[in-house]
């Protein structure tokens, strides 16, 4: 009877699983797509990310080569051969232990010299990017245009001068759009646009550029709308565009590249909201990587340190937001802060991100390399070095300031 009941049970489950994917088991891609080779998970920490790398079945050398990233040039042929020279001497000349340290030195060697990034071509991709207003987003939109991608650069208003400095600079491949990632009717007026342009070429990728912070301040000093609006365009809208996008992406098995912050990765000063939401979306991206990776759609992270971007300089717009922050909070907490720890946070602030680096090119170096790698890192974090000393410092001051203000309060 047990046996019977436990083989209607497993019965019902697997017809009650086909009901929901009849044609489709569960983690394996769809029917029109070839499914994955057998592979073997190789983890590599840092920069490189995963890979997936095909086991062949033969031990052929030439056939283990062909489903990596080793391109055979004339420097890498060179090197095998002189590997192949040096196991013989080591093999004649050196006791075992010897030998072979110095072939494992040597092999690491290659591998550092002579691997090469396989790198897709660009001809009829497409790629859509957000928040082209300024900043990452207008310099990708730019660098993608002169590569030969055809490009649609999301802005919030087709008259700003980054709009305007786009028309411009860039061919006429490049397509503008305007959108707000707060605005669901934007966002489907975008996905039909996409949809309806990229029905011949197909689109290869999505990049997550648009972000939003206006508050600088602790946690309990943030007003929720603060909290409310940050997630709103830094993980909601970064959510209903991306699955409005998966079914072209997953006919193209293409890339999304998503613009998130070392905020998200760990506790940074006065940056509660922002750091909250962009851990939300670092998260939900790690999510997306594993379940998409059956249809071959690769998912990176970048994590810039402090640059030059947007509003982030712009002393007026800081002191505007400080003083409606200011006219916001409630007077016990005010008291308990002080309106001194506020105006120091925000006057450092300030004073760190004007040494913030102005040079952009390395964090579109890496969305390239995220979107026509062959096998792009996962995470690449970028951590200028002015920043990082700036960064420390500034960090030491906010907490011996919040210190002396809790002084203050204890003596009053």
């Amino acid at each position: 009877m047990t046996g019977t009941r436990g083989s209607r049970t497993q019965g019902k489950l697997q017809q009650d699983l086909g009901t929901a994917r009849p044609t489709q088991p569960f983690f394996s891609p769809p029917p029109s797509q070839k499914p994955l080779p057998p592979c073997t998970r190789v983890g590599n920490s840092g920069s490189t990310g995963e890979k997936l790398i095909q086991q062949p079945t033969s031990g052929n050398l030439l056939v283990r080569l062909s489903h990596t990233d080793l391109l055979l040039t004339p420097a890498l042929f060179l090197y095998l051969v002189l590997l192949v020279l040096l196991q013989w001497l080591c093999d004649a000349y050196l006791p075992l232990f010897l030998g072979v340290g110095f072939t494992s030195a040597a092999c690491c060697f290659v591998l550092g010299r002579a691997t090469q990034r396989r790198l897709l071509p660009v001809a009829g991709k497409a790629i859509f990017i957000t928040g082209c207003d300024s900043g990452f987003g207008k310099e990708t939109a730019r660098h993608l245009d002169s590569m030969g991608f055809k490009v649609f650069a999301s802005v919030l208003d087709l008259e700003s001068s980054g709009a305007k400095e786009l028309r411009q600079s860039c061919s006429p491949r490049l397509t503008l759009l305007e959108m707000d990632l707060t605005k669901t009717e934007d966002i489907q007026r975008a996905l039909q646009l996409i949809q309806t342009q990229t029905k011949s070429t197909g689109l290869w990728g999505l990049v997550n550029n648009a972000g939003f912070n206006d508050t600088i301040a602790d946690a309990e000093l943030s007003p929720l709308c603060k909290f409310r609006i940050c997630m709103e365009v830094n993980f909601f809208g970064s959510l209903e565009l991306t699955k409005g996008l998966l079914p072209l992406l997953r006919s193209s098995a293409g890339r999304i590249v998503t613009i998130s912050s070392p905020a998200g990765d760990m506790p940074y000063p006065c940056l509660a909201a922002y750091g909250a939401s962009k851990a939300a979306l670092g998260l939900l991206m790690d999510t997306f990587r594993s379940e998409l990776q059956p249809w071959g759609i690769k998912v990176s992270l970048i994590l810039p340190g402090y640059f030059k971007t947007g509003t982030t300089c712009d002393l007026q717009f800081w002191h505007l937001k400080k003083q409606q922050l200011l006219a916001s909070l409630p007077t016990e907490l005010l008291q308990a802060y002080g309106e001194e720890y506020i105006e120091e946070i925000n006057r450092q602030f300030v004073k760190f991100m004007k040494v913030a680096v102005e040079d952009l090119s390395t964090v579109v170096t890496s969305i390239t390399d995220a979107l026509i790698s062959a096998n792009p890192a996962t995470r690449f974090l970028h951590k200028p070095q002015t920043a990082q000393s700036t960064g420390a410092k500034t960090t030491e001051q906010c907490q011996e300031r919040m210190t002396f203000t809790h002084r203050l309060g204890e003596v009053v």
